[in-house]
């Protein structure tokens, strides 16, 4: 078969034979998402999209591989043109090609995220204190004020909720701070377009980086757990009746409850936790102080936003724990998978051991 050639200074010679394109495409979604990609690297990947673009025109009823492979040029091609400023602001020339000047790419931009460190923050600290006070405002008012009404006003008392019905009320107050948590980032951040930028990033392909540091942090739990059990001797009084009713929920063992309870605890909450702390707070906080000094203020507001002094230590540890795997691996993915490993682990410490973690 005749092949036209592409010259690529990222990937090699490009084909536009069905079986070679197949190959080139397959590698290429990967590539556009890294987020530790150089600015020079990054430009070669601009040309590269822009030549599997015109290849895959060539190539008749193109396959599913050579589609989804499409489907990322053209992701890659509608973000902003940050990749333009940073070429231009770079002192060293050498980095930059100077055959790959954004001016020579034809409709190729990316995400900022793909050239530097790790995420740009384009919003200051004013959004951030904001996005944060309304949604701690939002979650109580949910919790403490539209939900109680709802029920007073319907003729229920909730002290006199059978533990179906409390864990009914439960799921409802988690599925609305879920709803509410990801209404509040859309709206507040949607102006700055952050998914084109590389934030919250989610991807269950492939396993291998993400479940590596999960299992393997996942195996600091019973130490976790251990300075939990600890912390109740440091602080017998806790204020939280909230958790603690949950705790003896949980313990009294009803199965259509528990069956709730488990469903919301392990797939719900890790959800709308780490997109706040983990998606939000940790990277917006590296705009002010360094990397570490950004994940010791998180594990604090962390373990400080769930109101309990006995569970103050240990969930810092924990936050410290789960801001770690997310640096890691620099993707979402990883510490909402370790935050459910945990609270199934606190759920079963309940229910078998009778044990508050």
């Amino acid at each position: 078969m005749a092949q036209v050639v592409f010259s690529c200074d990222c990937r090699g010679p490009l084909s536009h034979s069905r079986t070679a394109l197949q190959r080139q495409l397959q590698a290429l979604p990967e590539q556009l998402a890294a987020p530790r990609t150089s600015c020079g690297k990054l430009l070669r990947l601009q040309a590269h999209a822009h030549s599997c673009q015109r290849a895959a025109s060539k190539v008749q009823t193109p396959s599913y591989t050579v589609r989804k492979g499409l489907q990322a040029v053209n992701r890659f091609q509608r973000c902003s043109s940050s990749v333009g400023c940073c070429a231009q602001n770079r002192s060293d020339d050498n980095q930059v090609p100077s055959e790959l000047l954004p001016s020579e790419v034809e409709g190729s931009v990316a995400p900022a995220a793909a050239a530097q460190a790790f995420l740009r923050v384009p919003w200051d600290w004013k959004e951030i204190v904001s996005v944060f006070i309304l949604w701690l405002m939002s979650l109580w008012i949910l919790g403490y004020w539209v939900l109680p009404t709802c029920l007073e006003f319907a003729g229920f008392n909730c002290d006199d909720l059978s533990s179906r019905g409390q864990a009914l009320v439960h799921v409802i107050i988690d599925f609305g701070q879920l709803g509410l948590t990801l209404a509040i980032l859309y709206h507040r951040l949607k102006a700055y377009r952050p998914r084109h930028l590389g934030w919250f990033h989610t991807h269950l392909l492939p396993i291998r980086k993400w479940l590596v540091p999960v299992l393997g942090a996942a195996v600091l739990f019973p130490l976790l757990a251990s300075v939990a059990e600890q912390a109740q001797i440091w602080f017998p009084y806790d204020s939280d009746l909230w958790a603690h009713n949950l705790e003896q929920q949980i313990i009294d063992g009803e199965p259509v409850s528990n069956t709730f309870l488990f469903v919301v605890l392990s797939f719900c909450t890790p959800i709308w936790e780490e997109a706040m702390f983990r998606g939000f707070l940790l990277p917006s906080f590296r705009k002010y102080m360094p990397m570490y000094a950004s994940l010791l203020l998180t594990s604090v507001v962390f373990g400080m936003a769930h109101f309990s002094l006995q569970r103050l230590i240990p969930l810092v540890l924990l936050g410290g724990i789960l801001g770690a795997v997310y640096l890691y691996s620099r993707n979402l993915i990883a510490p909402i998978m370790l935050h459910s490993l945990w609270n199934m682990y606190i759920f079963w410490n309940l229910m078998h051991r009778g044990v508050s973690v």
